[in-house]
């Protein structure tokens, strides 16, 4: 992916990607829109998506013709404290192989 598909005008944004053998891994932070009845949120949203890649198989020559992803987790995060707290077990159920 690349850094224009995560530009919102007015708002900040970083992504991080890698891959670990057949899986994807996406981690994004989004500016939050500021709404002045709440002052307590935190300035960004943070959110892990993992893709799994997969094939098509041509029946006729039985060869790979194409590749697409599956999305295989996502969720979004409040705070960057919450976010790190669970991608110890993300990483752990995604990165096992």
């Amino acid at each position: 992916m690349k850094e224009q598909h995560f530009v919102f005008k007015g708002t900040e944004s970083k992504f991080i990607e890698f891959r670990k053998k057949e899986n994807n891994f996406l981690f994004t932070r989004f500016e939050r829109i500021p709404l002045e009845a709440r002052q307590e949120e935190e300035k960004y949203l943070y959110f892990v998506y993992i893709f799994r890649k997969k094939y098509k198989i041509n029946n006729k020559t039985m060869k790979k013709s194409g590749d697409y992803n599956i999305i295989c987790f996502n969720k979004v995060y409040h705070t960057f404290s919450d976010m790190v707290e669970n991608l110890d077990a993300i990483l752990a159920e995604y990165c096992k192989r």
